[in-house]
C-alpha cells in the first residue's frame, strides 16, 4: 500500500521550482516526510542503522501512522510519522477566501485567483525495544532534521520548516510497555489556485433593415 507521493514524484509535478503552486494535501505531506525520514537512515544520515524497502533487510521500520500496526514485535525499532492539525490563513492575513486577483478573459469568462498559507506540524515517534535505543534513534532524527532544516525548506518550497522539540524518552503504559522518543517540527507553505467562471451565454438579436423597405 503506498504511503503517499514521493519527493521525486512531486518534483516531476514541478514542486522543486513551483512548489507553492502545487496543491499539497495530507497524502502529499505524508509522502514528503516519510521519504525524508528514509533519507535520515541512508548513507547521508547520522545513523549506523540503514532503512531498506525490504522489511527483512531493514534495520528500522518507517511508516506513516495510518499504516502502522503494532502487532508484530519484529517491527521494532520503528519510526512512525504523524501529521498534526493543518491550519489555513488567507494570504492577506485575514480569514476568508484569500482572493488575490481577477483576470477578465472576454468570451472565455473570468479567472479568480486565490492564495493562502497553511501551517502544520509533523511528529516522528520512535518505538524502541530499550531505553537506550529510543534515546539513540530519536537523537539521530533530531540531529538530521535540525541540520538540514534550511535545505528542506528551500528544496521542498516550504516558507518555513523548523525542528521544535525533542522528547528523548517517553514510557507509555499499555498492554505492553512501549518505549518511545518523540521529535516534533513545524512547517508552513503557500497554496494558490485559480477558479474559472464561464462567461454567460448572451443571445443577441440583430434587426436587419434595408433602406426603402
Amino acid at each position: 500500500m503506498p504511503s503517499g507521493l514521493s519527493t521525486s514524484q512531486l518534483r516531476e509535478l514541478g514542486l522543486k521550482s513551483t512548489g507553492k503552486y502545487v496543491w499539497r494535501g495530507p497524502v502529499e505531506l505524508y509522502g514528503i516526510f516519510v521519504e525524508l525520514t528514509q533519507g535520515a537512515f541512508s548513507e547521508h544520515g547520522f545513523s549506523k542503522r540503514r532503512w531498506n524497502p525490504d522489511e527483512k533487510k531493514s534495520d528500522v521500520y518507517i511508516a506513516p501512522d495510518y499504516l502502522w500496526d503494532d502487532v508484530h514485535v519484529e517491527k521494532r525499532p520503528a519510526v512512525i510519522v504523524s501529521l498534526g492539525e493543518i491550519a489555513c490563513q488567507a494570504y492577506d492575513g485575514l480569514a476568508g477566501a484569500g482572493k488575490i486577483g481577477i483576470d477578465l478573459k472576454g468570451e472565455h469568462g473570468v479567472e479568480h485567483h486565490y492564495c493562502d498559507t497553511k501551517t502544520g506540524s509533523v511528529i516522528w515517534r520512535v518505538v524502541a525495544e530499550s531505553r537506550g535505543e529510543a534515546l539513540s534513534i530519536s537523537g539521530e532524527i533530531f540531529r538530521y532534521f535540525n541540520v538540514f532544516q534550511d535545505v528542506i525548506c528551500r528544496d521542498l518550497c516550504f516558507t518555513s520548516f523548523q525542528v521544535k522539540q525533542l522528547n528523548p524518552l517517553n514510557i507509555v503504559k499499555e498492554a505492553r510497555e512501549r518505549l518511545q522518543g518523540d521529535v516534533a517540527a513545524s512547517f508552513a507553505y503557500e497554496d494558490s489556485w485559480t477558479l474559472v467562471e464561464d462567461a454567460p451565454k448572451v443571445r443577441i438579436d440583430v434587426d436587419v433593415r434595408v433602406d426603402g423597405m
